[in-house]
């Protein structure tokens, strides 16, 4: 039997035993016929017995059915039993609470307590306690250990009991480990929030370029329906409290003259208002905090692999900020080729195995004059890409911290702010008449204002996050070069410009917390502004008597008022915030250059410049022919290190470049002849121009390819891990990769060996080594394709030697298809 089966049929069970009573005290009563039931209508208990009758049959059907009939066959019985029960309520329980009224069925005498019981034992208490049915979302891939929240009743779930023995044990025991918590929710995988997310939000998945919180709102559209309907009743059950308030008041002070509801009845809706508003409340807050949960994991997924689509390529901000990017140099982290060029000669052209690169440059002096506004979008999108890096780290932590009460807000601004105001509203008037209504007026006349400060939020906080991008930037950069910050003492200066950020930010933020202080006090002081002047209208004005009922009960009114006052200028700047957060990562998904792999072709003369048509005779070659290259789609210029200069990098291949299969191919030729880019080219990184219906670049991936870039790369872990990398352990095989890359000496001198953490960014190893592991990594990978970038540049002379003696032409590599990218001048590439 399925999880929580036998509990399940047991309530079932026992509900169907219930409606089988009730169906034999309707017959019983239909064929007895006594006096008792003289003042009875037939046809009344004839449709009794038929409601008892089909209420029977759906619960059969819940009992022998099968999913997902039996739940729904369950929910609908439940349903019309709970229905049947409060119209009992109405007609013969109510009337006990009034002076005038007796109940409808009292002819019954107690057979009719009976049926209420039953009737609330079926219709209430059986459903609340009866637990949930697992039903996977995979219908192949069922949850091994189950959440109990996955299978938790609704009172459990109202009351959090199905946590209740994980409290107690980490009350019992000294350490809670990770291990024992309990097993997260199949629904709250971020597999399924994704595979159901996705296509509303991902570019590369949905044509529709909305803003991302419309998506949002798409995908958690039910969730907040049900939200806004609780939070609807629990606005309602709100007034409950000052409602009695003002009854129970108004009968001590008349002394029951004219009443016609009891006193107790105003008690009993005074304690079951505020528990069910609290209870509701706690139900919100769960709701709103998976939501939000699931929202942040949805998010930085989406941000994290949309940044592995983007284009790299050279950018400053100084040239973005003075106007003058004329295109979409989109990030400032600097290429390879890029870098070394900008020492060369103007104009240079240098050949590489068939490929050029051309540099050319134009000097500025003196100001110049402002640029006119771009009507390019590629422009505007480079405007809004600055510290490309600062900003992604902003979208998964400040951005994100700011959406983190996103579906609160919107139930808040849609739901419980206008029905609270409208209901406040309508009480007010009931007790304290038209000067009531003169305390909502003047709250309405102090609505613009909060407008005017959330216009001015918005701005202030536009302005604070591009500086927060900006001063994020900074650090990051210096912390990539600190060692060489430290060698050369720049300390003072890089400590200057970094000051020089911060307090560019931290004047917005000043700015921001003023601001704020005026709307807290203006949301403080606003509400006993207007009880005054509401009550100073409703005695000087309108000449009545102020009665302890109407003070009291138009107080606690008055208090919820201030209260979601309160609650709306608290949120307006949250809420402003938030929706400038939505909009930068809108503007990260939709703005920001990508690869030509991603590339989304909503623009078809891009999609046919774009398109990369390999002949069929070229399907299994790694080559290029008659085709360009550049950094940017729009071939924008990139500022030289000194500022005075703006570049364009174009790789052009005139002819058709082809590859050797299960060969070294060398690539040779000076700094910023184009070499790296030509790797970049082959693996997708630069943006694809075809010179001819001809043109095509191909690199096959089907079989694997491996890139030791000319930088080294390692990960704060072990070497082992850092050579692995995640493939499957070949004992053999890496002890004969790290024979071949000259590793072995380095690792006796560690006192872990290869299990020594290389620290963060490979702070405890030399240049060379991390050049050596970058490269075993390759060699010890399964790819048939390796691209080496310049692969001995970091290594000594005898190292150099080793590593092509035995390495390169090594039998690890012996049948594998090698790129290699080396100096013309450098000898080891000419001995080899």
């Amino acid at each position: 039997m399925a999880v929580g089966g036998t509990a399940i049929f047991t309530c079932q069970l026992v509900q169907f035993l219930v409606v089988l009573s009730l169906l034999g005290i309707s017959v019983s009563t239909v064929l007895g016929r006594n006096s008792i039931y003289e003042s009875l209508e037939l046809d009344i208990q004839v449709a009794h017995c038929v409601f008892y009758i089909y209420v029977g049959m759906l619960e059969l059907l819940a009992i022998l059915g099968k999913s997902p009939l039996e739940h729904r066959a369950f929910a609908h019985a439940s349903l019309l039993l709970a229905v049947a029960w409060c119209v009992y309520l109405y007609r013969d329980v109510w009337p006990l609470a009034t002076f005038t009224e007796s109940p409808a069925d009292l002819g019954e005498g107690s057979i009719l307590w009976v049926k209420v019981a039953l009737l609330f034992l079926g219709g209430v208490v059986i459903p609340l306690l009866a637990p949930r049915k697992y039903t996977p979302l995979d219908a192949k891939k069922e949850q091994r250990e189950l959440a109990p929240e996955q299978t938790a009743s609704i009172l459990s779930c109202l009351s959090y009991s199905f946590v209740e023995s994980f409290v107690w044990r980490a009350w019992r025991i000294p350490r809670l480990t990770y291990e024992m918590l309990p097993p997260l929710p199949e629904y709250d995988y971020l597999t399924n929030l994704k595979r159901k997310s996705f296509p509303y939000l991902d570019p590369l998945q949905t044509k529709s370029r909305r803003h991302i919180a419309f998506g949002l709102i798409r995908i958690f559209g039910s969730h907040l329906c049900k939200l806004a309907v609780v939070d609807f009743v629990m606005a309602v059950v709100s007034f409950g409290a000052p409602l009695s308030v003002n009854r129970l008041l108004t009968y001590l002070a008349t002394g029951g003259v004219d009443a016609q509801i009891r006193p107790w009845f105003w008690i009993v809706l005074f304690f079951f208002s505020t528990s069910t508003r609290d209870t509701l409340i706690q139900w919100l807050t769960f709701n709103y905090t998976r939501i939000n949960i699931r929202v942040q994991a949805i998010v930085t997924d989406l941000v994290f692999e949309h940044a592995l689509r983007i284009r790299v390529k050279a950018e400053t901000a100084d040239s973005v900020d003075e106007g003058e990017a004329e295109a979409s140099d989109d990030t400032v982290v600097g290429t390879p080729d890029s870098q070394e060029a900008a020492s060369q000669d103007d104009g240079a052209t240098t050949d590489a195995a068939g490929a050029s690169s051309t540099t050319t440059s134009t000097s500025t002096k003196g100001k110049g004059k402002a640029t006119p506004k771009s009507a390019d979008p590629e422009a505007d999108r480079a405007k809004q890409n600055v510290h490309l890096m600062g900003r992604i780290n902003n979208l998964v932590s400040s951005d994100l911290q700011n959406i983190n009460d996103l579906s609160m807000m919107i139930i808040f601004w849609t739901v419980e702010m206008p029905f609270h105001v409208l209901f406040c509203t309508i009480f007010l008037y009931q007790v304290l008449g038209w000067s009531g209504v003169v305390g909502i007026v003047i709250t309405a006349c102090s609505l613009p204002i909060p407008g005017y400060f959330a216009k001015r939020v918005k701005g202030l906080q536009t302005e604070r996050m591009k500086r927060t991008d900006a001063r994020v930037q900074t650090v990051t950069e210096m912390m990539n070069v600190i060692r060489m910050i430290k060698l050369f003492g720049w300390e003072d200066r890089m400590a200057s410009q970094l000051d020089e950020k911060r307090e560019a930010e931290l004047q917005s933020v000043r700015r921001t917390r003023i601001l704020n202080a005026c709307v807290g006090l203006f949301n403080y002081a606003s509400p006993y502004l207007v009880m005054v002047l509401t009550f100073a209208t409703y005695t000087v004005i309108m000449k009545h008597e102020l009665t302890a009922s109407a003070v009291f009960s138009s107080m606690t009114v008055f208090e919820m008022l201030r209260r979601a006052m309160q609650g709306s200028f608290m949120l307006l700047p949250m809420t402003t915030q938030a929706w400038v957060s939505l909009g930068r990562i809108s503007d990260f998904l939709w703005n920001t250059e990508l690869i030509d792999e991603f590339e989304g072709g909503n623009d078809p003369e891009d999609a046919i410049l774009g398109q990369n048509s390999v002949p069929e005779d070229r399907m299994g070659v790694i080559g290029i022919r008659h085709a360009s290259f550049t950094w940017s789609k729009g071939t924008a210029a990139s500022r030289t290190p000194g500022g005075t200069r703006k570049r364009h990098f174009v790789l052009t291949v005139d002819d058709e470049l082809l590859f050797h299969p299960g060969k070294i191919n060398l690539i040779v030729g000076p700094t910023g002849s184009g070499k790296t880019s030509l790797l970049m080219a082959l693996l997708g990184e630069l943006h694809y121009i075809p010179s001819g219906p001809d043109s095509y670049v191909n690199l096959p991936r089907e079989n694997g390819v491996a890139y030791a870039a000319q930088e080294s790369w390692v990960q704060n872990d072990t070497i082992r891990n850092n050579i692995v990398f995640g493939a499957p352990y070949d004992q053999a095989r890496y002890e004969k990769v790290i024979e071949q890359c000259a590793l072995g000496q380095d690792l006796s001198l560690f006192e872990a060996g290869d299990q020594t953490e290389v620290g963060e960014k490979g702070i405890t190893l030399s240049g060379g080594q991390k050049a050596r592991i970058t490269l075993a990594r390759t060699v010890y990978s399964s790819a048939d394709i390796l691209l080496l970038d310049d692969i001995l540049a970091a290594l000594d002379v005898h190292t150099s030697k080793w590593v092509v003696e035995q390495c390169l032409k090594g039998d690890l590599l012996r049948g594998r298809t090698v790129i290699l990218v080396g100096l013309s001048q450098d000898p080891q590439y000419r001995s080899g």
